[in-house]
């Protein structure tokens, strides 16, 4: 019988910033479809928007800690490219405001759950005396949790919160959750996960449809299977759900043996098990 216990402990989001209003989200989406078939098109995106290049750098990462886009590291070099998310958040665009906004939130409720905690902790919090929690209070809660967060980056993200409509800010010192938008959000999922067997055998078909590719070797870049098994016609996952999947997965699954490998150096788009980082996998009989 096949074993499907999980191995990581914890999920953890990276918040590179949140210093973005949610227009200037929908305009970089909106612009990195636009620019999708220019490699490199950090430039031409640039001219584009006609923003401060400041202010480009902000959004890029806030697009990039709410896992909309991937983007290396090589300042006019880099090819910003949607992520499954991203993808969905610009087809809700091309329809109407409300399933953008709808979009964009439950993405931004997700992640949050994984890892900041902010809404999960107002919930607790939602007896305050008229429902209005101060940022002193929430940030002590959120400390008492384990996330450590700024008062600034507490502040970029609830302003995002109050633009959607699941928080109301009063005099920018108290927050209150608008629990019926908060409710009705929640009990529309933007996925639905595929079961553990499911998930390996998606995997699988995509490492087999690379392994030529492999010029011999039985090794096969981790994100190149992702790229296969996220996409719409095959799982319809974002990114993180399947590096969680993966990083949770057994090694020996349905009679296969998984063997995970390191790079040689530092690659983006692997996954972490434990305090190891991999980047290539191997499927053997």
């Amino acid at each position: 019988m096949d074993s499907f216990s999980t191995v990581k402990e914890g999920n953890k989001v990276e918040l590179k910033s949140m210093k973005a209003t949610k227009s200037q989200i929908y305009d970089f989406i909106k612009c990195a479809k636009l620019y999708s078939k220019y490699n490199p098109n950090w430039n031409a995106m640039i001219a584009h928007l006609n923003w401060p290049r400041n202010t480009f750098w902000h959004v890029k990462l806030a697009c990039e800690s709410l896992g909309l886009i991937t983007a290396g590291r090589g300042g006019p070099n880099i090819k910003i490219e949607l992520t499954r998310n991203g993808e969905l958040l610009k087809s809700a665009l091309e329809k109407s405001k409300r399933e953008t906004d709808d979009v964009l939130a439950k993405v931004l409720l997700s992640l949050d759950a994984r890892g900041w905690k902010i809404i999960d902790t107002l919930v607790s919090l939602a007896d305050a005396p008229e429902g209005f929690v101060s940022f002193d209070t929430l940030r002590s809660a959120l400390a008492k949790k384990g996330v450590q967060l700024s008062q600034t980056t507490i502040a970029d993200l609830l302003n995002l919160f109050r633009e959607l409509q699941i928080v109301r800010l009063k005099q920018s010192r108290d927050v209150r959750l608008l629990m019926r938008r908060y409710e009705h959000l929640s009990g529309k999922k933007l996925y639905n996960e595929p079961s553990p067997r499911k998930f390996f055998n998606a995997v699988l078909l995509a490492y087999e449809s690379l392994l030529p590719r492999s010029h011999g070797s039985r090794y096969v870049a981790i994100p190149a299977i992702k790229s296969i098994v996220c996409k719409k016609k095959v799982l319809d996952i974002p990114e993180y759900i399947f590096d969680d999947k993966l990083e949770t997965l057994p090694l020996r699954v349905s009679g296969r043996r998984i063997d995970l490998s390191p790079p040689m150096n530092r690659k983006r788009g692997g996954i972490k098990r434990g305090k190891d980082y991999f980047y290539y996998m191997a499927i053997y009989d």
